[in-house]
C-alpha cells in the first residue's frame, strides 16, 4: 500500500540528503531561500504523492471505493445492489376551504427532517371534511425514508394542511399505511467483502463455487443449500423477483456446469417470510443520530441477511448486535412483538425498518 509523506517529511528529506552529501547549502531555518525553495519542491512532490496513492487506492479491492470499486467489479460481472425510493401516501386535510396542492410540492417529516416530494401532474383541492390521498415519493433512496402511518409532515406552502402518513382509516379511527419500498444503496464496504467473498469461494468448494457463480445473477440476493440426502442437493435461491422458469433454466444451467459428477440438484426459490421492523433506541448522550442511524439499518440488514431458510429471526440476537456498537444505552424492538421460526423453506426478511429514538 503506497502512503503519501505529509510536506513537513519530504522538506526534511530533502535536508538530510543535502547534508549526506556535504552541500555548502546549511541554512534551513525558516524564512531562509532553502527553507523557501525546499518548501516549494516539498508541495509538488507532495501533490504527486496524492495522485500516485489515488491511483493506488483505485488498483486494489481492499483501498477502492465508489466507481472504481464498480470497476474492478465489473472484471467478475459484479453490480453494485441498487437501493430503493420509498413511496407511499398521505391523507390530507384543511382548515382552509379555497387550498389546492400543487405537483411536486416539497413535504418534511417532522421528526427526521427527511423530504418527500408530491407525486401528482396535477393540482388538488384539499377540503375540510373529507380526507384526500396524496401520492409521495422520498426524494432520495434509503431505508430511513421508511416511515410509519400516521408519522405527520409538514409543508411551509401549505401550513393549514395537515399531511399524515397513511392509505386509509379504520372505522376507529387508526391510520393504516406506511410509506415503505426505501432501500439504501449497497455500500462500498458491504460491496467489497461480496466481492472478496466471491473471489475466495471461486478457489473453494463446489458449494462455494456454485453460491458464487448463481450471485453474479444481480436478481439473487442469497444462495441456501441443504444436503439432508447423500448425492441430491437442494438449493434455495433467495430474490426479492419472482423467478420464472426461464430463470430456473439458467440457474441449472449454471449449476451442471459446476457440481461434482453423480450428483443431482433441485432448485427451489426460498419463500419470503416479511415483516415490518420497528427498533426503539435511547442513544447516548451527544451521539450524531443520523450516523447511528446509518449504522443500525446496516446492521439489522446484515443480521437478516446471515439468516438461512428455516432460521429463526431472534429479536435478542439483534439486540446484542445494535447495542454492541457502544452508542447505545438501550434497544427493544417494537415490532415484532414475538421471535419468528419462518417454515423449512423460507427465509425473514423485511421491506421496511424504522428507527424511533428516545433521549436521556
Amino acid at each position: 500500500m503506497f502512503n503519501p509523506r505529509n510536506i513537513q517529511d519530504i522538506q526534511i528529506g530533502f535536508f538530510k540528503y543535502l547534508a549526506e552529501n556535504g552541500s555548502a547549502l546549511t541554512d534551513i531555518a525558516p524564512g531562509s531561500v532553502l527553507h523557501s525553495l525546499t518548501r516549494s519542491f516539498a508541495g509538488i512532490h507532495y501533490e504527486q504523492d496524492l495522485v500516485l496513492n489515488e491511483l493506488s487506492n483505485s488498483m486494489f479491492y481492499s483501498n477502492a471505493i465508489g466507481s472504481d470499486l464498480d470497476r474492478l467489479a465489473s472484471n467478475f460481472n459484479l453490480l453494485r445492489r441498487s437501493g430503493g425510493v420509498s413511496t407511499g401516501f398521505v391523507l390530507t386535510l384543511s382548515s382552509d376551504p379555497n387550498v389546492s396542492i400543487e405537483p411536486n410540492t416539497i413535504l418534511t417529516d417532522t421528526t427526521t427532517n427527511l423530504q418527500f416530494i408530491v407525486n401528482l401532474s396535477f393540482s388538488v383541492k384539499i377540503l375540510s371534511f373529507i380526507e384526500a390521498k396524496i401520492p409521495i415519493t422520498a426524494v432520495q433512496q434509503g431505508l430511513q425514508y421508511n416511515l410509519k402511518a400516521g408519522s405527520k409532515l409538514i409543508s411551509p406552502s401549505y401550513p393549514n394542511v395537515n399531511f399524515i402518513v397513511g392509505t386509509h382509516r379504520t372505522n376507529n379511527g387508526e391510520v393504516c399505511g406506511n410509506i415503505g419500498f426505501g432501500a439504501s444503496p449497497e455500500s462500498d464496504d458491504s460491496f467489497r467483502s461480496r466481492i472478496i467473498e466471491f473471489i475466495s469461494n471461486r478457489r473453494g468448494t463446489t458449494q462455494q463455487a456454485i453460491r458464487a457463480a448463481l450471485l453474479e445473477n444481480n436478481i439473487i440476493e442469497e444462495v441456501f443449500f441443504k444436503n439432508t440426502i447423500p448425492g441430491l442437493l437442494e438449493i434455495y435461491l433467495d430474490s426479492p423477483n419472482i423467478l420464472t422458469q426461464i430463470n430456473f433454466l439458467e440457474f441449472s444451467n449454471i449449476v451442471n456446469l459446476i457440481k461434482a459428477a453423480g450428483v443431482t440438484f433441485t432448485l427451489f426459490q426460498a419463500i419470503r417470510q416479511n415483516t415490518d421492523i420497528q427498533i426503539y433506541i435511547l442513544p447516548l448522550p451527544q451521539v450524531d443520530k443520523d450516523t447511528l442511524t446509518e449504522n443500525i439499518l446496516n446492521i439489522t440488514t446484515r443480521y437478516l441477511f446471515s439468516l438461512s431458510v428455516g432460521q429463526l429471526f431472534s429479536r435478542e440476537a439483534l439486540i446484542k448486535q445494535i447495542v454492541s456498537t457502544g452508542s447505545v444505552v438501550q434497544a427493544q424492538i417494537i415490532t415484532p412483538t414475538t421471535d419468528i421460526q419462518p417454515p423449512n423453506n423460507a427465509v425473514v426478511r423485511s421491506n421496511n425498518i424504522w428507527i424511533t429514538y428516545d433521549a436521556l
